[in-house]
């Protein structure tokens, strides 16, 4: 700044000398007098210096930027304030970093960035308070006063420090944005790779929505959730347009690298988390995509999920349990889980167990070894009955490599429309069935697929049903080895009766000779096997394996019970069976059977992998 003109040959004298004089006092008023305004060595206390370029002060390159102050703080922009700092000028940008370096503020301004100018944070408005710290986000400025976040009705991650780069730890800041905004039922928008380290816990709260335009949410710390959900009464809320993921390339198997977390840790509570939209997500790279731990009560419902993408998961896509009461009013909605190659999958990919009014609509899911486990969707038994529909489900290029198991397994009334299985099912393995149910209820399947790919040995069978009325659709579309499979009485009309008595025989002549599961089984409440074979000594006749006999019986139902008569028909003198023991079998009682002579026994099936052979009485064949 310049000293203000003096006039000069203007008449009268006296008044020249008058005016100067005048514009002295102001200049020295002013703090502007000959010399304090700096071109040359270096501005003390009281004297103004100007940048006009990052090199040059008042248009002169005389004064080098490292002569004023050291060079620190010295750029392009900035001037020399009178307490021997420098600072930028009123109207510069601010970032909220620098808001604690100045003296005066308007009281209402935008910042240019939260670190830096430009970065996450630009856009945020802060305002004066008029006491303490009572805003979001409060920070004094060099005299003290405080200053405010001012939010409406959203707010940006990156205004509370969120930088989204992939590098700075994210975590703290996320927190805290996540606090305010759940506290206060307002939008928080992510935006960038949010890089945390920890579980981003979701507050007691009501009414509020975490979006982002694909913002990526990574965590960085292997076998952690990405959300947790641990409080009642956590509701009406959205969480939207997130990839959600861990980053490790190859994917844990740990349970607890879930993506949404609902573990309720205080039981003393009946409900936990409800009436709730997750929407638009997809989720890399861990291990669940929604759980809830295990025996946990009515911790989930009312909630919809839709729009999910579950790529290179190792474990369930869902998994909720529930102690007491039921889980009510679930809604699944277009759901895409592809595992990744080779990856080989222990987990039901869909656990509930006791829902009440489930709706499973539009769920595809491709690829991986599924072994280990005895269903892909398991309703468990319990809840109100609500019903469960599934609708336009779809599980392709798949390999099935467990024996004895169901792909879907309920125990409530069923509604099933539009089923589309297309597998592998590897050679000797003996899958049961897609469908059990186990329950009293009506269940109907409609418009179904079923199409495979046999390895020698394997059986796969469509439909297999243990108890409760069923109804069956015409348009059952069988291709490869799929065949319809059996199914409990009363329904479908047009099959013969079921088979209630059996009569087969067994003409082994050896010392020791194995039955087969279509020797003992084949009538759903007696079975006669007649042992013609002539035998001149004793022999002994070896059940089949259990696993053996579960693969050969339909309908199966845990606990089933029928009567099993072997008649010695054959033999003479000496020759007498024995019937001896196998894999996961239990005998009581008397094994032998008399030349001449039948015994009867009860065959249990206390499991799928296990049955007892109760000998109940004997007698002579004539």
């Amino acid at each position: 700044m310049a000293d203000i003109p003096k006039f000069i040959a203007i008449d009268p004298p006296e008044i020249v000398q008058a005016v100067n004089e005048l514009i002295d006092d102001i200049n020295e008023s002013i703090g502007v007098s000959g010399g304090n305004v700096s071109n040359t060595g270096t501005p003390t206390a009281g004297q103004l210096a100007v940048w006009a370029d990052s090199t040059t002060i008042q248009g002169s390159n005389s004064l080098a930027v490292n002569n004023l102050n050291g060079g620190a703080g010295a750029t392009e922009g900035t001037f020399w304030r009178g307490d021997g700092a420098w600072a930028a000028p009123m109207g510069a940008p601010i970032t909220r970093a620098q808001i604690a370096t100045m003296l005066v503020l308007p009281s209402t301004f935008m910042v240019s960035g939260f670190s830096t100018t430009g970065d996450r944070g630009a856009g945020a408005i802060y305002s004066s308070q008029a006491a303490g710290p009572t805003s979001p986000m409060a920070i004094q400025n060099a005299s003290g006063v405080w200053f405010g976040l001012v939010i409406n009705s959203f707010a940006d991650a990156g205004w509370f420090g969120v930088t989204g780069n992939d590098v700075a730890d994210d975590t703290s800041a996320a927190q805290t944005a996540i606090n305010y905004i759940t506290a206060n039922h307002l939008t928080l928008v992510f935006t960038g790779i949010v890089k945390i380290t920890a579980a981003l816990a979701i507050p007691l709260s009501a009414n509020w929505i975490i979006t982002g335009n694909g913002a990526i949410i990574k965590q960085y710390t292997s076998n952690t959730p990405i959300f947790t959900f641990s409080h009642a009464n956590t509701r009406l809320f959205e969480i939207t347009n997130l990839d959600l993921e861990w980053k490790n390339i190859q994917p844990s198997t740990n349970t607890n690298a879930v993506v949404f977390d609902f573990t309720y840790v205080d039981g003393t509570h009946l409900f936990g988390v409800y009436n709730f939209l997750i929407d638009n997500i997809v989720a890399q790279y861990g291990y669940r995509v929604i759980s809830n731990g295990s025996s946990n009560q009515q911790s989930v419902w009312g909630a919809i999920f839709r729009n999910i993408n579950s790529y290179w998961m190792t474990g369930a896509f869902c998994y909720l349990a529930c102690s007491d009461g039921g889980l009510p009013n679930l809604h699944f909605d277009h759901i895409y889980v592809l595992v990744q190659g080779g990856v080989t999958i222990s987990e039901t990919m869909f656990t509930i167990t006791r829902p009440d009014g489930l709706f499973i609509n539009n769920v595809e899911i491709n690829a991986g070894i599924w072994t280990g486990f005895p269903t892909l969707f398991s309703f468990g038994a319990g809840g109100n009955n609500a019903g469960i529909t599934l609708t336009q489900v779809r599980i392709e290029q798949a390999t099935i490599n467990y024996d004895n198991g169901y792909m879907i397994y309920c125990s409530q009334p069923t509604y099933i429309e539009g089923l589309l299985i297309s597998v592998t099912v590897p050679a000797a393995v003996r899958l049961i069935g897609v469908l059990a149910h186990l329950g009293t209820g009506a269940v109907s399947i409609k418009g179904a697929t079923f199409t495979v790919i046999l390895g020698a040995g394997a059986t796969f069978k469509a439909v297999q049903a243990d108890q409760g009325k069923w109804t069956l659709g015409q348009d059952i579309t069988l291709a490869g080895g799929a065949t319809l499979g059996d199914y409990g009485p009363n329904i479908y009309p047009n099959r013969s009766p079921s088979i209630y008595q059996q009569y087969s025989t067994n003409s082994s002549t050896s010392a020791s000779t194995v039955l087969t599961a279509a020797n003992i089984s084949g009538g759903s409440e007696e079975h006669t096997l007649n042992m013609t074979g002539a035998i001149t000594g004793a022999s002994n006749a070896q059940l089949p394996t259990v696993v053996d006999l579960v693969a050969a019986l339909t309908p199966i139902v845990q606990g089933q019970t029928f009567k099993l008569r072997i008649i010695n028909g054959g033999g003479s003198g000496a020759g007498v069976w024995t019937v001896t023991t196998n894999t996961g079998w239990t005998l009581t009682g008397t094994m032998t059977i008399a030349v001449g002579g039948w015994r009867e026994f009860y065959v249990t099936l206390t499991s799928l992998t296990a049955a007892a052979l109760q000998s109940i009485g004997t007698g002579t064949n004539s």
